[in-house]
């Protein structure tokens, strides 16, 4: 899955590098919920506003399983955090992390890149207009995701006593990593 997140971030930068030789100077960069634009900026503007944003989420999500067992415990927001912390648990806890970490990233930048095509479309479209039949689903589909994630994260953290099928899909990416 990591590799996903990573190619998928990538994609993400290259479309948006893609975007400043198509389209418009002036480029809508807010849609009201008709889909019509109510906020414009220049090209140049909008092609470095994404990154500025995309890189340190990037970053934060790559990197936040790498770093997270060095913050101190009261800092640390965990599921059963008293079982998870001790040090026999703690490689799991690094594998569970950057499988969930990587999971999300993966999902969150495809989101951002089919808005970024979406938007696109919008501005290279007369008059410019944004696909909403295209974007809500789009958005709806990454929140059911976003509440499977959060769902399967917390469960993926219970104590192993209570844990059923997902010990053996806590092994699996133990063993992967």
């Amino acid at each position: 899955m990591r590799k996903w997140f990573i190619l998928v971030f990538i994609v993400n930068i290259l479309l948006i590098a893609a975007s400043y030789f198509f389209l418009p100077e002036q480029v809508a960069t807010h849609f009201t919920l008709g889909g019509n634009p109510d906020s414009w900026g220049s090209k140049g503007s909008y092609i470095l506003i994404w990154p500025a944003l995309e890189i340190p989420l990037f970053f934060i999500l790559f990197y936040i399983p790498r770093t997270i067992l060095k913050f101190p415990e009261r800092m640390i927001n965990l599921p059963h955090k008293e079982y998870w912390l001790k040090e026999e648990n703690k490689p799991r806890v690094l594998a569970l992390f950057t499988e969930r970490m990587s999971g999300m990233g993966t999902f969150f930048f495809a989101f951002l890149a089919a808005v970024q095509l979406l938007v696109i479309d919008a501005n290279l479209s007369d008059p410019v207009q944004l696909k909403e039949s295209l974007f809500l689903p789009v958005l709806i589909a990454f929140m059911l995701y976003m509440l499977y994630w959060t769902i399967t994260f917390i469960r993926a953290f219970r104590v192993p006593d209570r844990i059923s099928n997902s010990t053996q899909e806590t092994e699996k990416i133990f063993k992967r990593n």
